[in-house]
């Protein structure tokens, strides 16, 4: 088992916001950009010597889109997991 270590990028993220509020009025902007840190990491097992399993979890942090509720938050945190074969040749 291998494991890599930490990954981090800065990227953006586009939201698509409701046409309406959950009160009825329209919004004014339907598309919202916002930053976005990820951090991340995971581990490969190889199985034989051409072929593994690779497994990876990351947390994107951004700002919170527009909504009409009260937060206790201003970050917004999205847990990734994720796993894939690797081949090697």
């Amino acid at each position: 088992m291998r494991r890599f270590c930490l990954t981090s990028a800065a990227r953006f993220c586009l939201y698509q916001q409701s046409a309406q509020f959950s009160n009825g009025q329209n919004t004014t902007n339907k598309f919202l950009n916002r930053g976005v840190f990820d951090f991340g990491g995971g581990f490969d097992y190889t199985l034989f010597r051409f072929l593994g399993l690779r497994a990876e979890v990351r947390d994107l942090v951004s700002g919170n889109p527009n909504l009409n509720v009260a937060l206790s938050s201003s970050t917004q945190h999205n847990l990734i997991g994720s796993g894939g074969i690797i081949v090697r040749f």
